[in-house]
């Protein structure tokens, strides 16, 4: 199989994270026999300096023209101000009205105190039976 992803890296951290994720998806892919293509596109406030848009054209045509789009973060406060976009919803919902697909892939810091309460959970129920 081959594919093409346009990749996003946006602001702040976006740029590190999705060059890990390119990484960790390049190798996967090939231990899976897959090529998998990649374009970079600017979005948020590296397109603002570049372009003085923060969803350039350029962008929406590479995400179009690609099989999946992987999105980092969005955290440049006035990318968010001149495209008046809410953030819950960031970019995607205007990429997903032209039909691409957007992958975003947000950073969260894990919940141990459930994971820990799920784990002695299932114990529990083992042990029940």
């Amino acid at each position: 199989m081959r594919a093409h992803i346009a990749v996003l890296p946006g602001d702040g951290i976006g740029p590190e994270v999705t060059a890990a994720a390119v990484e960790v998806l390049r190798d996967v892919a090939g231990h899976a026999g897959h090529l998998i293509d990649f374009s970079e596109h600017g979005i948020g406030g590296i397109a603002i300096d570049d372009t003085g848009d923060p969803l350039p054209q350029a962008t929406i045509d590479g995400c179009l023209g690609s099989d999946a789009v992987l999105l980092g973060a969005l955290v440049n406060a006035e990318a968010e101000r001149q495209t008046a976009i809410d953030s819950t919803t960031g970019p995607s919902l205007p990429m997903g009205r032209r039909g691409a697909a957007m992958a975003d892939m947000s950073v969260a810091a894990p919940d141990h105190s459930s994971a820990q309460e799920q784990a002695s959970d299932a114990r529990t129920a083992r042990h029940a039976r």
